[in-house]
């Protein structure tokens, strides 16, 4: 979709009234303003396009609890998410008299996650509300970069900014950098469309957490629940450090996540969109596995300690792990890591393309083999995008 600051007032209700009827009667309502005497006076709806605002600007008196029921003729739409000051105002009314809201304070009460709003707090010049009630007694939530892709808007970007950063304020050590990514799919056919990703930097130790959902708000509320868990799981982790693992310590309180889907794209489109070329750690599968449960990973490539062989460590479906490596010596691992299988096969020798055929039949995210020309271990994983990602250790 074109940037909503560069079009014009027109294209933008066009746009708004065909995002409307993408989404149907259940689009997800994010904010409802009423007036003094509660008439329904505009709402702020969640669709493929973004969050788009629907309001009334002719009405009739109704009792406390009735809603306006404008015609066809009467009913405003246009998008939330532009920056021009000056076309910030919006249209709106009821049986008590005509309003202009401010685009400003309904961003704002999204963000803090409020359902609904009165007319003086969606007006130009409101003070802006407290915080809501989870937040009450925190300090300012710690600072945090957004970026979107197409079909986010920027009322999400606003909620996950504000979501994110009161969560980190739970961070066990001093947050030194906090991002999220916000991606979304413009196919109505995928079921998680929105792809909500944090990375954050805790002391020494790098967190990231992703989480996909149908809707931005969901999105960003469930990658929120998981960057709460994390964070618990590494408080209780840090006295100890590293090294010792005790037996379901990396299944407690959260089950396993399933395998993120991706977009359905075509496999003649399919193309390797990212090479990460990198030199893996040597560490143990303990290591290993802290470093996959605090990035969130679907796998990690290292070399194996004990061994000294590329390997690759990954979640199985009872919770457990499983490490394969390049040439297995199951003998040599360092037996660390409580519940971990050793897969007994090699990886197969395969070139990327090779490596490509394999991975679409697979009921798997990813591919482990042995590069032909490096020789060495490498991964091709599926990207949410449709494409791959091949991961390569550096030459």
């Amino acid at each position: 979709m074109p940037e909503t600051t560069r079009l014009s007032s027109s294209e933008r209700r066009r746009i708004a009234r065909y995002a409307m009827d993408s989404a149907g009667p259940d689009a997800a309502r994010l904010l409802e303003v009423r007036c003094p005497r509660n008439h329904r006076v505009a709402a702020v709806l969640h669709t493929p396009f973004g969050a788009v605002i629907r309001s009334v600007l002719t009405g009739r008196a109704h009792g406390r609890h009735d809603a306006v029921a404008p015609e066809p003729e009467t009913e405003y739409l246009d998008l939330l998410g532009i920056e021009t000051a000056g076309e910030d105002p919006v249209p709106a009314g009821c049986g008590c008299g005509a309003a202009m809201l401010s685009r400003a304070c309904l961003r704002h009460a999204i963000a803090e996650g409020r359902p609904a709003l009165g007319l003086a707090g969606a007006q130009s010049g409101a003070v802006p509300a407290a915080a809501p009630p989870e937040h009450a007694g925190d300090e300012e939530p710690v600072p945090v970069r957004v970026s979107t892709g197409r079909y986010v808007s920027a009322a999400g970007a606003d909620y996950a900014r504000t979501r994110i950063g009161h969560v980190l304020r739970r961070a066990p050590g001093p947050v030194r950098g906090a991002r999220v990514r916000l991606t979304g799919h413009g196919d109505r056919a995928v079921a998680e469309r929105v792809l909500a990703q944090a990375n954050a930097d805790i002391g020494d130790r790098p967190v990231r957490v992703q989480a996909g959902a149908a809707t931005t708000a969901e999105a960003v509320d469930l990658l929120a629940a998981r960057l709460k868990a994390r964070l618990a799981r590494l408080a209780r982790r840090a006295p100890a450090g590293r090294g010792a693992v005790t037996e379901h310590e990396w299944r407690h309180g959260d089950p396993p996540r399933p395998w993120l889907p991706y977009f359905p794209r075509p496999v003649h489109e399919r193309e390797v969109m990212r090479h990460k070329a990198f030199t893996p750690a040597t560490q143990s599968c303990a290591e290993a596995a802290f470093d996959l449960e605090a990035m969130d990973y679907e796998f990690e490539l290292f070399v194996e300690a004990g061994s000294g062989v590329d390997s690759v460590l990954y979640r199985t479906g009872d919770g457990g792990h499983r490490l394969a490596q390049v040439d297995p010596r199951p003998g040599a691992v360092l037996a660390d890591l409580p519940g971990c299988s050793i897969a007994p096969e090699p990886a197969p020798v395969l070139s990327v393309a090779e490596a490509a055929l394999r991975l679409e039949p697979a009921d798997r995210p990813f591919v482990f083999f042995r590069d032909r020309t490096l020789g060495r271990g490498c991964v091709l994983y599926h990207r949410y995008d449709g494409h791959y990602g091949l991961i390569t250790p550096a030459a």
